[in-house]
């Protein structure tokens, strides 16, 4: 299994001339017990296919091409303890130095019941409390809150209802579609949505911005253009966030993790043909 062959990396490294990890990263400990095997197809779906040709350690690599975001995902849901320190780490790719690939290493994170935990459920702007200046109604593409100078700062951003003025509500999944844009009327703001509303709420309803991002916990330290060589990824975790949406801690209520590898990212979509080699995934808590 990888997990073992990964304790002899270094000796195998000098044998094989392949990529070190880099100077003063941060490496689990010895008896740290690693929670997935990237050499177990069974315990993968998504973008599953081996290439025994190009390998890091082991029979295979997972090989992902297509269009962003394709997925590497383990099945399982992982329990989490955020009291204890994790690593996630993985080497990749570019197959081809003419057609580069860029890549995401993350975490898909969820509740208790299993419920995925994304950015905009967390990531709260913070001193934009405020409440409703009139009831809104399913389907209405407008409404009015009362004056919150902070909602005039953000460029991007989706309104969470019924909040809380101490975060109990995080994780909010109660959302607005993606604020257009916020008019100042004097006496209120009169904000635009992208879309419609999919519930009524009355005069009043405590609400506050957030990120507008639906997306999971992609680690943008693990990102961009992949090398034409084997280069080693790794992020620690530990603790949870009480808001926000930090690389290094648990998102507000997480009590179960799934692995992912997206090919692409946003900003830097591979071209047609490309190719990304993932290998010696590892997923360890101490």
């Amino acid at each position: 299994m990888k997990h073992l062959l990964f304790r002899f990396l270094p000796a195998f490294c000098l044998l094989a001339g392949c990529a070190a990890p880099e100077p003063g990263e941060r490496k689990p400990a010895a008896d740290a017990v690693n929670l997935i095997d990237s050499e177990d197809v069974s315990q993968w779906e998504g973008m599953v296919k081996p290439n025994e040709e190009v390998v890091q350690t082991g029979k295979f690599s997972f090989e992902l091409f297509g269009k962003y975001p394709t997925e590497l995902i383990t099945k399982e849901y992982l329990p989490i303890d955020s009291g204890k320190t994790y690593f996630l780490s993985a080497w990749m790719r570019t197959v081809d130095e003419k057609l580069p690939a860029s890549a995401y290493l993350g975490l898909r994170l969820y509740d208790e019941n299993k419920r995925p935990i994304l950015i905009n459920n967390v990531a709260s702007y913070s001193e934009t409390e405020t409440k409703l200046a009139a009831a809104v109604g399913k389907g209405d593409q407008k409404l009015f809150v009362e004056n919150c100078p902070k909602w005039l700062e953000q460029k991007y951003s989706a309104i969470a209802f019924n909040v809380e003025q101490n975060l109990s509500d995080l994780p909010n999944r109660d959302l607005s579609p993606q604020v257009e844009k916020i008019e100042d009327e004097g006496g209120r703001y009169a904000v635009s949505l992208k879309a419609p509303l999919q519930k009524d709420y009355p005069v009043g309803t405590p609400v506050r911005l957030h990120s507008p991002w639906g997306a999971p916990m992609y680690n943008t330290g693990v990102s961009g253009w992949m090398p034409a060589e084997w280069k080693h990824f790794s992020v620690s975790l530990k603790g949870e966030a009480q808001s926000g949406n930090p690389g290094n801690q648990f998102w507000r209520s997480t009590k179960y993790a799934r692995v992912f590898v997206w090919f692409g990212n946003w900003d830097k979509k591979p071209e047609e043909g490309a190719k990304l080699l993932v290998d010696d995934i590892s997923f360890t808590v101490e």
